[in-house]
């Protein structure tokens, strides 16, 4: 099976990615070393058999046309967090996370027989427990809030509720697994 990581420099993407590649998956593995690191353990696993590498910047309308690979999983892990981020580059934040999923469901929409996992984040709640409405660990069926859309600690967090909207949309338009 080949499947696709987006993010796969990163903490959660490259053990993922070992621990696939250790089941025997051929892997695509995505990222641009925005924030995953390109040090030496990761550099020895792309020399394994079975493993493509993608060096690009999702938030690039093109960027997945560069994939000629029949994916039949995708796991998009792509995304820049971190509080410091949130408060120094909440633009980039709001425009990788968003447009980076965007491009990618762009790319997906019409190969209806790939599975693909998103990975959001509980920040989407976050609202919910300044309010009293939400608690921890959060419950997916209170409502999503934001506590203060002036404060750009939320880019991530509405990037990720807009992520999740759009992974819904496209999902309904394009019967997307």
């Amino acid at each position: 099976m080949k499947i696709l990581i987006t993010g796969s420099a990163g903490f959660i993407g490259f053990h993922l990615a070992k621990k696939l590649h250790s089941q025997g998956e051929d892997l695509i593995l995505i990222d641009n070393f925005a924030r995953g690191i390109k040090d030496q353990e990761f550099l020895d696993f792309l020399k394994k058999p079975n493993i493509k590498f993608y060096d690009i910047d999702i938030t690039k309308e093109s960027a997945f046309s560069l994939i000629k690979e029949e994916i039949e999983q995708v796991y998009h892990l792509a995304a820049i967090n971190g509080t410091k981020n949130f408060y120094s580059i909440p633009d980039k934040v709001l425009r990788v996370n968003v447009i980076g999923t965007l491009n990618l469901l762009d790319w997906i929409k019409n190969k209806p027989n790939v599975k693909i996992l998103f990975s959001s984040s509980s920040e989407v709640y976050a609202g919910a427990l300044s309010m009293g409405i939400g608690t921890i660990p959060s419950d997916e069926k209170i409502p999503i809030c934001i506590d203060d859309i002036t404060n750009p600690r939320w880019s991530y967090g509405l990037s990720k509720a807009l992520s999740e909207g759009s992974f819904f949309s496209y999902s309904k338009r394009y019967s997307m697994n």
